[in-house]
Formats: C-alpha cells, sequence, structure tokens
C-alpha cells in the first residue's frame, strides 16, 4: 500500500516498541512519534477565480471553520492511515495497540 501525502508531510517520525513485562498481561504496544503540520501550515485557499476582464486571479479563502474542520480532518486521516501501515505491514501479531505522539 503507499500512502501519498503532501512532500515532506509524515516523513519525520520516530517508531519505538515497548515489551510488556512477564508480570504485566497488557500487549506490545507500538509508540510512535510524528511530526504533524500546525493549523496555520495548511492551505487556506478554497478557490481561484480568474477575471478575463481583468486579466486577474483572485483567491477565495476558506472561513475559519471550514479551515479547522480540514485540519481535524487532515489529523485525523494521518493517523489512521499510519495505524494501518503499521498493523498492516508489521511482521508480528502481537501488536495490538499504538499510541501516536505529536511532536509540535
Amino acid at each position: 500500500m503507499t500512502l501519498l501525502v503532501p512532500y515532506g508531510l509524515g516523513t519525520d517520525f520516530q517508531v519505538g516498541f515497548e515489551e510488556s513485562d512477564e508480570q504485566d498481561d497488557t500487549d506490545p504496544v507500538v509508540v510512535v512519534e510524528m511530526f504533524l503540520p500546525r493549523e496555520g501550515e495548511i492551505p487556506n485557499v478554497a478557490e481561484y477565480k480568474y477575471n478575463a476582464k481583468l486579466d486577474d486571479i483572485t483567491s477565495i479563502m476558506l472561513k475559519q471553520r471550514e479551515r479547522s474542520d480540514n485540519y481535524e480532518d487532515l489529523v485525523a486521516q494521518i493517523a489512521l492511515a499510519t495505524m494501518f501501515r503499521i498493523f498492516h505491514d508489521a511482521q508480528t501479531p502481537r501488536i495490538q495497540r499504538i499510541i501516536g505522539n505529536n511532536d509540535p
């Protein structure tokens, strides 16, 4: 599976694996620490309009609520895609939990 994301997004990360103690009944945990963009770093343009009379291009900006919703969706999609890749590509069936940390 190939995950298509904007250049540089999701490339700065660290993965750790915490084994459970023999006395502990919990399953091993994968800890993923990755850089996610801040809300202000995602595009805020909804569309571009061309005015032929003026030969001008105007940017139509997203409303703040739309931008916030897009950001929440982006972070959720990155988290889900990352978890899928770990569960799918891992060479062990022992992974039962993943913990994600955003490194701001």
